[in-house]
């Protein structure tokens, strides 16, 4: 992982998107970390009450806010925001706004939903991406190869070095409250530090036997393995979140062909195009934090910028992009190629080139005038 990532997942993300997921569903490989939320259908079930059958005919659920309610655990006056956007795009549906991005094949950004009361502001967009066929067996050379094996870019394996390990204790340290939890969290942190001296922290069986993780974690993961990956005996945390990342990315034949080139060859290699939007945009040329949730309707976007205290975001926007008329904004659409390689019997890695980015312009207008 990147250094200047890790610092920001860890300490420059509002508490209420902090939830980590170190080796579960798929992998983004970009610049940032894809933060998981907590969906809360308690919650959600009191707001429809609250709200009435009637929302719920007219399709608030069916929206990219409504749906965002429902995923989101909030905490703060922004809940608040999310679900009178909600409301509100329930009640007058908004006509969908289409760019184009001819950077990228023909892909389209669409704007869906948009809510700026002033103080915050909320996007629905729906990124329809298009991307050329994945290169299976994908021969690289010997300066590619060296960069794609950093342990710094382990698939799904975020705490590979000393540096990783004291920033997030820190992180722990100024975040866990409780002493019980603390000195849980702390343990374990020390026995993962113990691993970089007694073998590859990627392998469950040194986990297993180091005492990192217990027998039923270790059950759990290797459960968790393709029936390709089982037969191999895949015991690396990495190869096995990053195989079966790759069956379902793959076609049932691209998925063959891979693994006819890891068998024969020890290593393999896939090359995947990537098309997302980016983890900032820009407000009237201010740059800003565009925080991210994907639902089944769209993503979610909320702009969040930093607050006084270092590393830290709030839902609310600088003083000076509040109380206008309308907001000019442009979304950060990237994209290039990502190098998803496999070792047999050890790590599988990944690097993400970000060969393209196009702005996107919306103009929002302020939904409280």
């Amino acid at each position: 992982m990147d250094r200047e990532v890790l610092s920001e997942a860890l300490g420059g993300v509002a508490d209420r998107h902090i939830e980590a997921a170190l080796r579960e569903g798929e992998f983004d490989m970009r610049k940032h970390i894809r933060l998981r939320r907590i969906a809360v259908l308690a919650a959600a079930a009191a707001l429809l009450l609250a709200m009435g059958v009637t929302a719920y005919a007219a399709g608030w659920l069916d929206s990219i806010f409504g749906q965002a309610v429902q995923k989101i655990n909030t905490n703060d006056q922004a809940e608040d925001r999310l679900e009178a956007a909600a409301a509100a795009v329930s009640g007058s549906p908004q006509d969908p706004e289409v760019q184009d991005l001819p950077g990228f094949d023909g892909s389209r950004l669409t704007l869906k939903e948009s809510y700026y009361d002033g103080q915050g502001l909320l996007l629905g967009v729906d990124l329809d991406a298009v991307r050329p066929d994945p290169v299976v067996g994908f021969q690289l050379d010997g300066a590619l190869l060296e960069r794609i094996t950093q342990p710094n870019l382990t698939y799904q394996f975020y705490y590979s070095t000393q540096e990783d390990i004291e920033r997030l204790r820190e992180f722990i340290k100024e975040n866990t409250a409780d002493p019980a939890e603390l000195d849980a969290q702390l343990t374990r942190l020390d026995a993962q530090e113990a691993l970089l001296e007694a073998g590859d922290p990627d392998d469950l069986d040194i986990c297993l036997e180091a005492g990192n993780i217990t027998r039923e974690e270790y059950d759990d993961t290797m459960s968790r393995r393709t029936a390709r990956g089982a037969a191999a005996g895949l015991h690396y945390a990495s190869a096995i979140w990053l195989d079966g990342f790759l069956e379902r990315k793959l076609t049932g034949e691209e998925y063959g062909a891979f693994w006819d080139v890891l068998e024969r060859d020890g290593a393999a290699c896939v090359v995947l195009e990537d098309v997302h939007i980016g983890d900032h945009m820009l407000a009237e040329g201010v740059d800003i934090a565009a925080i991210q949730t994907d639902v089944a309707a769209g993503t979610f976007v909320e702009a969040q910028a930093k607050t006084g205290e270092e590393g830290r975001l709030t839902a609310d926007l600088p003083a000076e992009l509040q109380g206008l008329d309308e907001l000019h904004v442009q979304l950060k659409v990237k994209g290039g190629p990502v190098y998803y390689y496999m070792t047999l019997d050890g790590r599988a890695y990944a690097l993400s080139e970000q060969a393209e980015e196009q702005l996107v312009p919306f103009t929002i207008p302020n939904s409280a005038k």
